[in-house]
């Protein structure tokens, strides 16, 4: 499930349809053009209707409001492996699918695209603003939200695996360079 911004905030190419206005209402979809093919037998689909079943075996029309070209694998289509179904759905969409936007999960990551001249620790006060305003008190003293950039992201996760990946094996480099030197001494 997606907001409105997905698709302009990332430059994601559609090959049919606006993305500035693909996800705003609840009942559009965004599908890729793998699943038009699929489904269609072409990609010029917008307009159509996709029939969605949700977990409770509800059916549901969505009128499909964009085509996406098959997007690369990069750091937001592949932020988790369970994202690579090919249609997306406007956030609004979340009660349908018997989902919610609790505040008691705090494993979700989002995206936020910062106005030029802003810096992330300046969202800081207003997401405690946030959190105190929406989460239960014991869930708000215990909840911190760290806002980093999606490189500074990438190489903290999985325990900080890449940055001491990049520590080993700069030093490594640093070694030989340095055997290096040393023979040429000799």
């Amino acid at each position: 499930l997606r907001d409105s911004t997905l698709l302009p905030m990332y430059g994601f190419p559609l090959l049919h349809g606006d993305g500035r206005y693909a996800l705003n209402e609840p009942a559009n979809v965004v599908i890729t053009e793998e699943k038009a093919l699929k489904y269609f037998g072409t990609t010029d689909v917008v307009g159509r209707a996709l029939t969605i079943d949700n977990i409770s075996g509800e059916r549901r029309a969505f009128r499909i409001t964009g085509v996406l070209q098959k997007p690369t694998k990069n750091s937001v289509t592949d932020l988790s492996a369970g994202n690579d179904n090919g249609v997306f759905l406007p956030v609004t969409t979340l009660a349908w699918f018997g989902r919610s936007m609790d505040w008691s999960i705090n494993n979700r990551v989002n995206f936020v695209e910062l106005q030029p001249g802003v810096r992330p620790e300046q969202l800081d006060a207003p997401i405690r603003q946030l959190i105190k305003a929406n989460a239960s008190p014991l869930f708000a003293a215990n909840l911190h939200v760290i806002v980093q950039s999606l490189p500074e992201y990438y190489r903290r996760s999985d325990g900080g695996a890449v940055a001491k990946m990049v520590y080993t094996l700069s030093f490594i480099a640093f070694f030989m360079l340095g055997m290096a030197d040393r023979k040429s001494v000799v």
